[in-house]
C-alpha cells in the first residue's frame, strides 16, 4: 500500500473516533539514505517509510520556588528620643526604602516624639505604612556586622503596626550614611571587611533573636575578661596537691623577729 493510500486510511479512522489526536504532519516522511554501500548495491538508496505518532499530553509539573532570603539583623540604640532604651531591636534593612521607620511598640516609655509638617506613605519589603511624626535614635550598633562601631545618630519616621515583625526598617537614607551593602547577588550584607548571610524571614522566631543577642554577649565577655574566664579547662594558676610534713617548733619561733618576749 503506498503512502498516500495509507494517509486516507488513517484520515478516515480519525473521523470516525476510532483513533484520535494523529497529527499528519508526524505521519509520513521520506528517509534518503546516504551511507556507503559494498558489493553491487546502489550507492545511494532512496526508501519511503510511514511513521505514526500518537501525540501525548503531558501535565506540566508546577516546581516549587525558594523563599526568599531578607536582610535581617538586630541593633542596639542608647537612646531613643532622648530616653535611654534596653530593648534588643529586630531590624530589616530595605534598600527600595527612601527613609528610616521605627514602630511605635518599641518606642521607650516617656519618649516625646516630633510631628512632621505632613502625613507620609512609605513603601517597604514589610508593607506600606503611614507616618505622621518621627524621632532621633542615637549611639546605634549593629553587633552583628560589626560590635565596636557606632553611628552618632539617626532619625526615624514612626509608624504603628502589631502585624509587622520588625521594629525597625532601615531604608536607603541609613545604608547609604554608613554603607552597608545589601547584595543579592551573592546573599550577603556587606559593611567593610565584615559579612553576613542573607536570612528566611518566614524561618526566624523571637527565640532565633535572642540567640544573636546571647552570641553577642559572649564575644563581649570574652573580649572583656580573656578566654581564661570563658574556658571551664583554663586556669591562672595550677592548683597543687596538698603537702603534710613535721613542723620543728624552735625553727618557726625563730623565725618570729616581729614579735617580742613580753
Amino acid at each position: 500500500m503506498s503512502c498516500t493510500a495509507l494517509e486516507n486510511v488513517l484520515y478516515e479512522i480519525e473521523n470516525s473516533d476510532k483513533l484520535s489526536k494523529i497529527k499528519k504532519s508526524d505521519t509520513f516522511f521520506n528517509i534518503k539514505s546516504t551511507s556507503p554501500s559494498t558489493g553491487n548495491a546502489p550507492k545511494s538508496i532512496v526508501t519511503s517509510h510511514c511513521y505514526m505518532a500518537e501525540e501525548v499530553h503531558v501535565k506540566a509539573t508546577k516546581i516549587p520556588q525558594s523563599r526568599n532570603l531578607t536582610p535581617v539583623t538586630i541593633m542596639v540604640a542608647d537612646t531613643i528620643g532622648t530616653v535611654k532604651s534596653r530593648r534588643l531591636l529586630k531590624v530589616l534593612l530595605d534598600s527600595g526604602s527612601t527613609t528610616t521607620l521605627i514602630n511605635k511598640r518599641c518606642l521607650p516609655r516617656k519618649c516625646q516624639s516630633c510631628k512632621t509638617s505632613q502625613s507620609r506613605m512609605v513603601n517597604t519589603l514589610a508593607g506600606n505604612y503611614q507616618s505622621s511624626a518621627m524621632v532621633v535614635m542615637r549611639n546605634l550598633r549593629l553587633p552583628e556586622l560589626d560590635k565596636n562601631r557606632n553611628i552618632e545618630q539617626h532619625k526615624a519616621l514612626i509608624f504603628e503596626s502589631e502585624n509587622c515583625k520588625y521594629d525597625v526598617i532601615l531604608g536607603a537614607d541609613f545604608l547609604t550614611k554608613t554603607g552597608i551593602d545589601v547584595k543579592y547577588s551573592t546573599n550577603t550584607i556587606e559593611w567593610f571587611e565584615n559579612e553576613l548571610p542573607l536570612r528566611d524571614p518566614h524561618l526566624l522566631k523571637d527565640e532565633d533573636f535572642a540567640s544573636m543577642a546571647t552570641i553577642i554577649e559572649i564575644q563581649q565577655e570574652v573580649e572583656f575578661f580573656g578566654m581564661d574566664w570563658y574556658d571551664p579547662d583554663c586556669y591562672a594558676i595550677e592548683i597543687l596537691d596538698a603537702k603534710y610534713e613535721k613542723v620543728q617548733i624552735d625553727e618557726v619561733v625563730n623565725q618570729l623577729e616581729h614579735l617580742n618576749i613580753q
